[in-house]
This record gives C-alpha cells, structure tokens and sequence, in this order.
C-alpha cells in the first residue's frame, strides 16, 4: 500500500524513514500511562527471549518506506482522537530509522512512548530527546539475563539503560536491575 503523506515541520522526509512495522494497534487505553494511544509494533529484536509473546517480530528485515508512510496516513487521521504513539516490538531501538519517526510523530501533535528492553543504550541515549515516556521492560535481574535470552551477556546492558531513563524521569512500570522491585 502506497500513501503519499507530506509533514512541513519533519526534520526527515516521510518517505526516507524506512521502519519494518510489524503490526498497529490502533487504540490503546493501556500501552501508555492516562492517554489514548495507538501501538505501532516494530519487526526485529535482537534478545530472542524463549518466553517472547511476539516471536514473529524477532527476524529482522528491512523496512520499505511506504510502511511508515501508510502509518503517518492513519496518524493523520486521528489527530485530535488520540494523544500518543507507543513503538514497541520486537525491539524498536533495532530499527536506525525510529527517531526520525517520533520526531514525525511529535511533528503531527502526539506524545511519543517507547517500550524496550534497552539493549541499545547508545540509540536510547540518542532517542530520549523525542520521547514523553518509556516503559523499560525488565526482563529479570541483570546477571542472570542470559538465562531468559539467546544473545551472550545480553544482561549487562540493563543498569545502564535504566540510568538513562530515570535520569530524565521518563521509566514507568519497570524494575531496575539491582533490586527486582517493580516501581510505578
């Protein structure tokens, strides 16, 4: 499906944002704290957790550019219905073409969420300017998240992103690594 969709205040071209969506919930009274959202599931994640609920989003591919312009059609359309845009995934940090998008997103007039697991904390570190909100998932404490994930010390990763996070008061609903409690 090809939608042509022209943002004036975008730093990117809508049609140079390249993100493999994997799914859109449309509305959402749960994916972001007090606001009605839509969901935008991103394919790819690189933990490949074996209790993962979206197993089909863990291959990644490469995106074309008339997926997130299809998206930005929908969001065009719900202006002034909903109030936010949540990408999760998979893992949406997979994905180089994300902030591009949220900047497009917030351009529209919604708040922007994420929902990760954080394994990138450089891309997140880099994200955090564009987002209203983050829900970091926990996967379980951080020295033992190779037991839950393929990829080898995939757990180090974890203290660092939510340093980040909490650092600019964005985490809800998350446990941090040290003390397994979850805070909301």
């Amino acid at each position: 499906m090809t939608i042509l969709t022209v943002l004036d205040n975008a730093s990117a071209q809508p049609n140079s944002v390249r993100l493999p969506i994997a799914g859109l919930v449309p509305m959402t009274t749960l994916d972001y704290p007090d606001h009605l959202a839509c969901v935008v599931f991103l394919q790819g994640c690189p933990l490949r957790c074996g209790y993962c609920h979206n197993p089909s989003m863990i291959p990644p591919r490469r995106g074309e550019p008339q997926e997130w312009q299809a998206v930005l059609e929908f969001l065009s359309t719900r202006q002034g219905l909903l109030e936010a845009v949540v990408f999760s995934g998979g893992e949406p940090t997979v994905n180089a073409g994300l902030p591009a998008a949220a900047k497009q997103a917030k351009a529209l007039g919604f708040k922007v969420g994420l929902h990760t697991a954080g394994p990138y904390p450089d891309r997140l570190t880099r994200l955090l300017p564009h987002l209203d909100w983050v829900g970091l998932d926990v996967k379980g404490e951080a020295k033992s998240l190779t037991v839950y994930a393929v990829v080898p010390a995939s757990g180090s990763y974890m203290p660092v992103a939510w340093e980040f996070c909490s650092t600019v008061g964005s985490v809800s609903s998350a446990a941090p690594p040290s003390t397994g409690r979850i805070l909301s």
